[in-house]
């Protein structure tokens, strides 16, 4: 979108606006893997849930003004929030359904705005297959998942995992490629023992989404697991 402005030489100038947003979350509670007999295995989580982000809408000109002019509201949200998967497994396959970010009660909520990413669970559906030989492992997989925004048929993926790794899986070198409505994913992820370390690279498949135009997105990413 273009907006006419007046310029410091008083002459009308066509200046783009710009869609600005950015999320912050922070997960922290219990969470447990569980199998029953040879078959059936599940993952239960009770956290809490903290979330913030900002939605804005500027034009260059104030951007490059530094942005004084632009307010950022606090709008933090922190619920009670349940995941439970439920998943069956066969040889070297398994496919598994979920639920995730399930609202159970709010904990804290900020006065100054409301939070624009909303607080609506996750449905998940997930299968794969698992083949290893020595060291190296391969797992193509396909899923879905829906959310209030999107329908099922806007977030099918189709990919697979494949690496190498020793020393009971403590270290690895994994490789991802995966392909869903909009996206090419590449990625790639080093284990080692309690670390995680991830980079990742989304190639849009189509000029725009929804009247906007798509570019690549780059990721990464450090966990730790004690």
């Amino acid at each position: 979108t273009n907006l006419p402005y007046q310029s410091a030489l008083n002459s009308p100038i066509e200046a783009p606006t710009i869609d600005i947003y950015a999320k912050g979350e922070v997960k922290g509670g219990f969470f447990v893997d569980y199998t029953r007999g040879k078959h059936w295995f599940g993952k239960f989580g009770l956290y809490g849930l903290g979330r913030a982000d900002i939605k804005k809408k500027a034009d260059a000109v104030l951007l490059l003004g530094g942005g004084s002019e632009l307010d950022f509201a606090d709008n933090t949200l922190m619920n009670l929030a349940l995941d439970y998967r439920l998943g069956y497994k066969n040889s070297n396959y398994s496919v598994f359904a979920a639920l995730e970010e399930v609202k159970l009660m709010e904990m804290s909520k900020s006065d100054e705005g409301d939070l624009n990413f909303g607080s609506d669970m996750i449905a998940r559906l997930h299968a794969q297959a698992d083949y290893r030989v020595s060291m190296f492992k391969m797992s193509p997989y396909f899923g879905l998942h829906a959310r209030s925004a999107y329908s099922i048929m806007d977030s099918y993926y189709l990919g697979a995992d494949w690496g190498m790794y020793v020393w009971e899986d403590r270290l690895g070198l994994n490789f991802k490629t995966q392909i869903d409505k909009e996206h090419l994913t590449l990625g790639a992820r080093a284990k080692i023992w309690i670390m995680h370390a991830d980079l990742t690279a989304k190639l849009p498949l189509g000029g725009d989404v929804d009247g906007i135009e798509a570019t690549t997105n780059y990721g990464a990413n450090i966990r730790f697991f004690f």
